[in-house]
Order: structure tokens, then C-alpha cells, then sequence
């Protein structure tokens, strides 16, 4: 009939358009037009209550950075199976595993984002001070005992902060851990570096994994030396594994992926030069994230 009216359509999984008001006239035809646009096929991810900084991952991806309020928002989950995990610098991270289903909106709150510190334990482990327990100790010995072993529990995060410390071994030994090179931008390769032997800003030996190559590089009175490059192929946010030796007179560290074999990467021999005596740890420029876990030295 003649008249005004007002057209409103719907269809099942799509949005809603706004309603077209039309004008109806004798004689004439009126068309309308509406574009469907299908319903977002995502789901939702809530953190409340967590402490400012805190760092959300789904399926070890970056995903959001928990503000001042402690909350945060993921809302571009796609539906299905997915790994949430927490983690701040200092703290054991936590994870979880749930299920996603288009349009759910799932939180984590309370004690689920609450995360435990990270113990670093500097202590001798048991099985290298038992002999020292029957033994009488001298005050020579007891700076050296006390670097027989360390280890740091669970996960750390850093962002930044330039060479940053870990430990100072004191003793020949060597270093294992885990750990995860982070950089902001898409399609960037992430950069995982770390050093031993460090004296000051111009004396260390630097190794760096940068997704295509493995790099050793002997820091001398500020001049930078190429030791060593080979391949070694790493995804970006993927683990690698390290063992790390560190002796009077040399360095050098293997590495492998979780599913590889070990690659001897390179390592540095420089007489006259006591490394035990540096500190180790990792290089983290600007932005750039490192995740480390288990990081431990032992002088068995």
C-alpha cells in the first residue's frame, strides 16, 4: 500500500543493519538495499584483579599487558582449544588450557592470576657441599663453595635493560637454560642474546641467535670480532635450549630447539684472560623481551 514504512531485516549469524525507512508511492516501485556483514567468529578472553604488568599469552603469543586497574580485554580469540599463560618479571608464570566457543567470554580472576615469586636459590645444592659438611672449610674456600650451583625456579621475563646480570660463576663450570628472544613488529624475527665473560661495556664475548644464524662474537677493548657463524633455523616465540661453559681461558655454548639435536655454535679461547671471574647474562636492547627459564650453573 501507499504509504511510508520502515524495512528491517535479519538473518541468522550475521549482524543486524541499521533499519531503511522507505516512501511508498502509487505507481512507482521502491527498492532498498541492506549489506549483510557476518557475525565475528570470536571469542573473548578477561583478566581482573592481576597486578599491573602482568603479560597474557595465548598460545605463546603476545596478547595484552595488564594495566593499572589490574584488568585486561582479549577479544579476538578464535574458537577452539587454546593455552592462556601469565607471566611478570620475577614471578612464576601460570597457565591454563580452555576450550573457546564463538561469542564466550571467559575469565580468569582471583587466585588463577595470582602468581608466585621466583626464588633464586645461591646456595650449594646438596650433592656438591656434602664433602664440605665432614671436611673442615676454610675462609679461602667459602667464596668459591658459595658459587658451586645456583638456580632460578620457573619463568622471568625482562624487557630491556641492557647487559643484564644473572651470575657471576667464580668457578669453571657451565650454564643450562631455556629461553625465549621477543621483538615487537610484525613479521620480525625475535633475537635471543647473551653474553659471558663480561668485564665492562668493552670486554665480553656475545652470542646471538637471530631466527637464521647462530653468532659468536669476542667484545676486546671495544672492538667487536666475528668468531664464529653457522645456521641454525628458529621460529620466532620459540624455546631454545642452551649449555653454556664457562673456564679460565675459554667460552663457548651449544644450543637446540625442542625437537632438534645440539649444535656446537662456537666458543672463544683467549689466554691470559679469566672468564670465570665475568658475569653472565643476557644482552636486551630497547623493547626487546627475553623469557628465561631454569636458568642454573653448575661446576660438576
Amino acid at each position: 500500500k501507499v504509504g511510508e514504512y520502515t524495512i528491517r531485516v535479519h538473518k541468522a549469524g550475521f549482524i543486524d543493519p541499521p533499519p531503511e525507512d522507505i516512501d511508498v508511492k502509487k505507481a512507482e516501485e521502491a527498492a532498498v538495499q541492506f549489506r549483510l556483514q557476518p557475525l565475528p567468529q570470536i571469542a573473548t578472553l578477561t583478566i581482573k584483579g592481576a597486578l599491573p604488568g602482568t603479560m597474557v599469552y595465548v598460545d605463546k603469543d603476545f596478547a595484552a599487558m595488564i594495566g593499572a586497574d589490574g584488568n585486561a580485554n582479549v577479544s579476538n580469540i578464535k574458537p577452539g582449544d587454546h593455552t592462556v599463560e601469565l607471566r611478570r618479571e620475577q614471578a612464576l608464570p601460570k597457565r591454563f588450557q580452555r576450550t573457546f566457543h564463538v561469542g564466550d567470554v571467559i575469565t580468569l580472576s582471583g587466585p588463577d592470576v595470582t602468581l608466585d615469586k621466583a626464588v633464586a636459590e645461591a646456595n650449594p645444592a646438596p650433592e656438591v657441599t656434602a664433602p664440605a659438611a665432614t671436611e673442615p672449610s676454610s675462609a679461602a674456600n667459602k667464596p668459591a663453595a658459595a658459587n658451586y650451583s645456583m638456580e632460578t625456579e620457573g619463568a622471568q621475563v625482562r624487557r630491556g635493560g641492557g647487559f643484564v646480570t644473572y651470575h657471576v660463576p667464580k668457578v669453571a663450570g657451565h650454564y643450562t637454560f631455556a629461553a625465549q628472544g621477543r621483538i615487537g613488529g610484525f613479521l620480525k624475527h625475535s633475537k635471543l642474546q647473551w653474553y659471558a665473560g663480561y668485564e665492562d661495556s668493552e670486554n665480553y664475548v656475545l652470542f646471538t641467535l637471530d631466527g637464521k644464524r647462530a653468532t659468536v662474537h669476542e667484545v676486546r677493548n671495544g672492538k667487536s670480532i666475528e668468531v664464529s657463524r653457522m645456521p641454525f633455523n628458529v621460529d620466532s616465540n620459540q624455546w631454545v635450549q642452551a649449555d653454556v661453559w664457562v673456564r679460565p681461558n675459554s667460552v663457548g655454548a651449544r644450543v637446540k630447539t625442542p625437537d632438534g639435536s645440539w649444535t656446537d655454535i662456537g666458543s672463544v679461547s683467549s689466554e691470559g684472560r679469566d672468564f670465570t671471574q665475568g658475569r653472565v647474562g643476557f644482552y636486551i636492547p630497547g623493547n626487546d623481551e627475553v623469557a628465561v627459564s631454569n636458568f642454573r650453573f653448575s661446576n660438576r
